[in-house]
């Protein structure tokens, strides 16, 4: 489905110099999000999913980065976004967004809360949101999919796309449950790091319980100098003039490119 590329750190939250590359149309970030966006889009007969889970094979892999990042800029589009963290052992989008975990999807289940009791809104990234919740051992049991999917029918009315973010599939069973119910599944794998075998495992895990929403994979920190031309069309944008655009025509053509080539066109607005 697309590449992301690395970042200098494993982000914990979208930090104001990571939202404007998001939010700045000329960015690989920026890129490759929209990228994933048209790809989801294309291959759901030209409608977006209408419900997306973010997976992976294994822990930190940056699935839940993507998730945050995903829905903040499909919000940016006018979009009205819903993030769900299904990721009941390790909750992290509570973190990214700086709040308290203390009531979320868990306590719909276990306590038997109204699901629109549990949605908080963020205003900086335009996302409404649900936390995993806390309160109740082994959560992972208390999901069932008849009540799990009672809920994301009456969350689809109030938005265009909700996004959850879902534990790994070799590591728990939730997001076996929950890819039966959405439009479409996307696996979340870590260049360099995450074994083949092990994402085709994952993969196969899911088709063998008749899961047909498997959408494709995505790449997370992916190396630009070490992958010229995978990502996007970044190479070519102001901010890489002398150096990665430089790397990419040598690694092509062997030679430096002009001076004229570097310099960017005027904007065309539409």
């Amino acid at each position: 489905l697309g590449v992301l590329p690395r970042t200098q750190k494993a982000l914990a939250t979208l930090q104001p110099g990571e939202h404007k590359r998001l939010m700045n149309p000329y960015s690989r970030l920026n890129q490759a999000i929209q990228n994933v966006r048209s790809t989801l889009y294309l291959a759901n007969q030209s409608r977006h999913p209408k419900t997306l889970l973010v997976t992976s094979a294994l822990p930190r892999e940056g699935k839940s980065t993507f998730a945050m990042w995903y829905a903040t800029f499909c919000a940016s589009t006018g979009k009205k976004v819903l993030l769900i963290d299904c990721d009941f052992e390790r909750p992290k989008i509570h973190k990214m967004l700086g709040v308290a975990n203390d009531k979320g999807l868990i306590n719909v289940f276990a306590d038997n809360l109204d699901v629109k009791n549990v949605i908080r809104d963020d205003t900086k990234r335009g996302i409404s949101f649900i936390s995993a919740g806390s309160g109740h051992g082994n959560a992972s049991k208390v999901i069932e999919s008849s009540k799990m999917q009672d809920i994301l029918d009456t969350l689809a009315w109030d938005y265009d796309l909700i996004v959850i973010d879902s534990a790994p599939v070799l590591a728990l069973t939730d997001a076996h449950i929950i890819a039966k119910l959405v439009d479409s599944t996307v696996f979340v794998l870590q260049w360099r790091r995450t074994r083949r075998d092990l994402a085709v495992a994952a993969a196969r895990r899911l088709e063998s319980i008749d899961v047909t929403s498997l959408g494709g994979f995505i790449l997370t920190q992916v190396s630009p100098s070490k992958s010229a031309g995978v990502i996007g069309y970044a190479p070519y944008t102001s901010q890489d003039t002398g150096g990665a655009f430089k790397r990419y025509v040598r690694r092509l053509t062997g030679r430096d490119p002009s001076p004229e080539s570097t310099r960017m066109p005027p904007r065309i607005e539409a």
